[in-house]
């Protein structure tokens, strides 16, 4: 009881102070909100929040501390304007750093926030990114004002130049101190690894400048191309230059965001690294800018030759149903897109091979051909609703019966498929098709075509169109007016809205990313979602998901903004935001028509004159309404596929519902049609919201919203209540720092270069595994993972003095405790291991090289005691070289493709994997990789050592012994000769090297072990080589190693059998200790089986 209750005071203690701290920290952000009086007093009180929450043990420490957190907060304050609006960009320089009296609450937030929850190696580093965060984020949003224009003219050193040549330099400058900023600088305020390497800041200065070129490569089709070339031409460089544009913007959002969602997996900055992330994005936005402007031109130049649209009027259904199968195959392609889609022209290459989508695009083409002839626009919603399904049901299930029944007719088959594959494919049809012609009334396909010319119109000068800067309003669709420069023509329209997109999804892609977790627990019923999210692993999911929205911004921005729908006339389903369509559409049903119209008129007027109404309704659109709706497109698009496969039972082949139809889920949410009153509902609407926002509120409405401000409190608290215990619930004590390998909740040290990864548990297990960018293809397990504490596995070191103790480094492969044994994290990218048993003492470095994916190990061997000894040392890694889903999956099958090479002169063994394929994007243009993995031991200054062996099958290691007792080791198996070089394929691949050291009475002696990946063998020997530090091998020498062949060793056959078959001869017995060297499965056509 009394320990009970002593914990009950530590957590009484613990929770008054972040109370108190938390106090500070509000009040802090209150006083630096008033401006620069209240400079002193929001210092303070920002130094004792961090005094309270983040106590230090050194005074002097402390003291420091609290005056640079004093001295951070209070520049905050002084840098506040109370008059400043939010988000505005600044119009002379002398404003380029104000902040707003939200701006200084929030700087102030997030930097206390910062101090206290992020651990890093420099106090100082986090707390100088932290203060430079607010002033990043203000030249951030001055991109497109005059400072910076004045910057990139100081830049320039006052010359006269053009103000583009300033505005580029000042652009370049401010992205490349972004990306500097979060690719380079927040890793090192961490503490986390960077390489020594100039490439990557230069890519990071590349891919800043080109950016900023973006916007006049867009607009340079109107200014030096459109006047002087004849349209179809033009047409051709506006198509190109659309692609150079896009691929400018989407290079340098793919590099930024990136290295966003790599923060938490401490991934370095490698050139490869950078540069990879950079041309993803770059080729993706090529492509997206081509295809989408190639297209829309094509169309304009057919459009734009009378004849041929006469033609095509004129052929009715039939032409509609020749262009149709013409384009649906591309159509398909386009619609079935996404961030993470194969290749686009790939992908399009492929449905052109199908049949099946020439048909259904003829059919589809005919009913369009059919809907215009008819003038189907313009009937009712029912109407073209019931239209549109009999086309889908036709397009879909239609041509399958089609080509079945055609089958059947040729022999090809037997019978029809089950009713229910027909069925399922007209539902799937009618209501895709149904919903596109219901959406598609005359007002609707007005405003697409008014879209496409828009599109189309190359110069807008020329055309007489009117030239307006492209201004946004990315805060709640009310504050931060930005403008994107004047959209002059085509490509410039779709590159602004194409940035507009990035920039206005910043803040609904955490919504999105969170909404997924509660989403997927509601659909599972399950609480695991919730968990994870409640864990490391779960906030880094958490930012990659909302990476990914972000993204979508990129290519969904202009395709909403020619959609989109918008309705003058109210209904259930157009009001913004989850729980307002839920009142509406009990409102529809309650109310007549004309009091629901004026109902959703009072509240569109609300939302305009009040801002906390406004900001609400956004949340409750973007958080809830979308965002479920989409994320519902993936969690519940698997949970129907399912159903749908169910339903199908044994008629399915593939997936149930087709990739085009998932994605069609997905888009539907983001053009559901929204209200917006017109004409003299406009006006009243405007009217009385500017009176409404002029007048107080009613004063019941200050109690009103103090009681949803306190149940919104509850209710988040609430969350982060149920977060917390979930977090709680599903956190296991691990026993020292890492917790031993493969038991539930243990968390190894991580090592990374960005090329590898190397994991560290403090029991000596661990694995390694090679990045994707290294090899330019899916990542590999370089060695097994410890999955199971049964069975260690890892990097494992043997030591025995001659008869004596079999001892390791680490107890897992021995079980054998070391006295004063340690795994610490030694600094940026080592970790350092100390072992003392037997009178030795092991220290033990391990670190990766800067631009290799090689593991180097320092072993430092000393001895303890006052006599001359010799130490025999022994490594044992097993070989994966394969993903690690295929290793899992069947290790057994993995293995045997494996095979291994020992060279003597290097004192090396290579490895390479037959099953592993090169890293092309198409399946079928991969071919066997020469990818190597190796492992090697050499002596480290003036020492020497013996080798004694090898062994390279795991199962001639350890013989007939325990996993903590090889026979190999104790004497009972001899190893491999030195001399017995080549190739072995032996079922079992490992890596084990042998040698033996002497040291002298009191002496000490230094080993070196690599272990590594290389593109092929001939960089695998030069990196061996050149870190054991000795000097390469002739290539005759290295030839004829490599080119030998080397059998099995067969065990002793034993003195007694330890099997004995049956009198009859039907079965046979099998002891425990039978020699098994091989492991086969052997079966034949009827089932049966054996294992040899």
């Amino acid at each position: 009881m009394a320990v009970n209750h002593g914990e009950s005071d530590v957590n009484s203690a613990l929770f008054e102070r972040i109370l108190i701290g938390m106090g500070f920290a509000v009040f802090a952000a209150l006083e630096a909100a008033g401006g620069g009086e209240h400079a002193i007093v929001a210092g303070f009180f920002a130094g004792a929040t961090i005094f309270v929450l983040r106590r230090s043990s050194e005074s002097a420490r402390q003291a420091a501390d609290f005056a640079v957190d004093f001295l951070a907060v209070a520049t905050f304050t002084l840098l506040c304007d109370r008059a400043g609006l939010l988000w505005r960009s600044p119009e002379t320089f002398a404003e380029l750093f104000r902040l707003s009296p939200i701006g200084a609450s929030t700087a102030t937030i997030l930097y206390l926030a910062g101090v206290v929850t992020l651990r890093a190696r420099s106090r100082m580093a986090v707390r100088a990114a932290l203060f430079v965060l607010p002033l990043q984020f203000s030249l951030l949003i001055a991109l497109g004002s005059p400072p910076v224009a004045q910057i990139g003219g100081a830049l320039l050193l006052g010359l006269d130049v053009p103000e583009a040549f300033r505005k580029i330099v000042g652009h370049t400058l401010v992205l490349f101190l972004l990306n500097e900023s979060i690719v380079v600088g927040i890793p090192l305020a961490l503490g986390r690894f960077l390489p020594r390497q100039w490439r990557p800041h230069s890519i990071l200065l590349a891919s800043a400048f080109v950016a900023s070129l973006t916007p006049y490569i867009a607009t340079s089709v109107s200014y030096f191309v459109a006047p002087y070339l004849p349209y179809p031409v033009t047409a051709l460089v506006a198509t190109v230059a659309a692609a150079l544009a896009q691929a400018g913007l989407w290079g340098q959002t793919y590099l930024v965001t990136q290295a966003m969602a790599g923060l938490l997996r401490a991934t370095p900055s490698l050139q490869v690294v950078v540069f990879h992330d950079w041309r993803t994005g770059a080729e993706k936005g090529a492509v997206y800018g081509f295809v989408f402007m190639a297209l829309l031109l094509a169309v304009g130049l057919v459009v734009s030759f009378a004849p041929a649209v006469a033609v095509i009027s004129a052929s009715g259904p039939i032409g509609g149903a020749l262009i149709g199968a013409a384009l649906f195959p591309l159509a398909r392609a386009i619609v079935e897109s996404t961030d993470s889609t194969p290749p686009f022209f790939a992908r399009v290459e492929e449905l052109y091979l199908h049949p099946s989508n020439y048909f259904r695009g003829a059919v589809a083409g005919a009913a369009i051909g059919l809907a215009l002839m008819i003038g189907l626009p313009e009937a009712s919603g029912s109407g073209r609703f019931l239209f549109g399904a009999a086309a889908g049901a036709l397009a879909y299930a239609g041509v399958d019966a089609a080509f079945d029944f055609a089958a059947l007719t040729q022999g090809r088959r037997q019978h029809l498929r089950s009713w229910r594959v027909y069925s399922l494919g007209a539902l799937l049809g009618a209501l895709v098709a149904g919903a596109v012609a219901w959406y598609l009334d005359a007002g609707q396909v007005e405003n697409i075509t008014a879209k496409f010319f828009a599109y189309t119109s190359l110069d807008y000068g020329a055309d007489g169109r009117p030239i307006t800067e492209y201004v946004i309003r990315p805060l709640f669709s009310k504050w931060g007016a930005t403008d994107l420069g004047r959209v002059d023509g085509g490509v410039r329209l779709l590159f602004d809205e194409s940035l507009s997109g990035v920039i206005q999804w910043v803040f609904a892609a955490p919504l999105f990313s969170i909404n997924l977790f509660f989403l997927t627990a509601l659909v599972q019923r399950s609480l695991q979602p919730l968990r994870q999210l409640a864990s490391w692993q779960g906030l880094d999911m958490l930012i990659e998901n909302a990476v990914r929205v972000l993204r979508w911004g990129l290519w969904m921005a202009p395709v909403i903004y020619s959609f989109l729908k918008a309705s003058p006339d109210p209904a259930w389903y157009n009001q913004d935001g989850l729980i307002r369509t839920g009142v509406a559409s009990w409102m529809s049903y309650i109310l007549p028509d004309s009091d629901f119209r004026a109902w959703s008129l009072d509240i569109f007027t609300a939302l305009l004159a009040y801002d906390a109404l406004r900001v609400l309704i956004w949340f409750d659109h973007m958080g809830l309404r979308v965002a479920t709706l989409v994320n519902l497109s993936f969690v519940g698009g698997d949970v129907a596929d399912e159903k749908a496969a169910r339903f199908l039972g044994k008629a399915q082949t593939s997936r149930a519902i087709p990739e085009g139809i998932r994605r069609f889920g997905t888009w539907a949410p983001l053009l559901l049609p929204f209200y917006i009153p017109r004409g003299a509902e406009w006006d009243k609407a405007w009217s009385a919201a500017e009176q409404m926002s002029q007048t107080r509120p009613p004063s019941y409405a200050y109690l009103v919203s103090g009681y949803l401000i306190y149940a919104g409190i509850v209710a988040f608290g609430l969350v982060l209540f149920l977060l917390g215990r979930l977090a709680r619930a599903q956190k296991v004590t691990i026993e020292g720092i890492t917790g031993a390998g493969g038991v539930p909740g243990s968390r190894p040290l991580k090592l990374t270069n960005g090329l590898m990864i190397s994991e560290w548990f403090q029991d000596g297990q661990g694995a390694m595994r090679i990045e994707g960018v290294a090899r330019g293809g899916p990542p590999i397990d370089l060695t097994r993972r410890p999955d199971d504490h049964a069975h260690p596995r890892g990097r494992f070191l043997f030591l025995r003095e001659d008869g004596g103790e079999l001892w390791s480094i680490g107890e897992a492969p021995t079980r054998c405790r070391a006295t004063q044994a340690s795994l610490t994290d030694a600094g940026e990218n080592c970790l350092f291991f100390m072992a003392e048993r037997n009178g030795f003492a092991i220290e033990a470095s391990v670190s990766l090289a800067a631009d290799e994916a090689v593991e180097i190990t320092r072993l430092k061997i000393v001895n303890l005691e006052q006599r001359h000894r010799k130490l025999m040392l022994a490594s044992l890694r097993e070989w994966v070289l394969n993903e690690t889903g295929v290793e899992l999956r069947d290790a057994a099958y993995n293995a045997i493709h494996i095979g291994t090479w020992y060279v003597r002169s290097l004192n090396a063994i290579f490895a390479q994997n037959r099953l592993l394929k090169g890293g092309a994007r198409r399946q079928s243009d991969r071919r066997l990789s020469p990818e190597i993995g190796f492992h090697a031991i050499g002596a480290g200054a003036d020492a020497k050592i013996s080798i004694i062996g090898y062994e390279d099958v795991k199962s001639h290691f350890y013989g007939m012994g325990s996993t903590y007792a090889p026979d190999s080791l104790l004497g009972l198996a001899a190893p491999r000769d030195p001399k017995d070089e080549g190739l072995l394929y032996g079922f079992e691949p490992c890596a084990s090297l042998r040698v033996e050291v002497e040291l002298a009475a009191a002496g000490a002696t230094e080993l070196i072990m690599v272990d590594g990946w290389a593109r092929d063998m001939g960089r695998a020997t030069d990196s061996i080589a050149r870190h054991l530090g000795i000097a390469p091998v002739a290539p005759e020498t290295l030839n004829k190693a490599l080119s030998r062949r080397r059998g099995l060793i067969l065990p002793p056959p034993p003195k007694k059998p330890r099997y004995a078959f049956s009198q009859d001869g039907r079965s046979v017995a099998l002891a425990p200790g039978t020699p098994r060297p091989f492991g086969h499965v052997i079966a034949n056509a009827f089932g049966q089986g054996a294992v040899l």
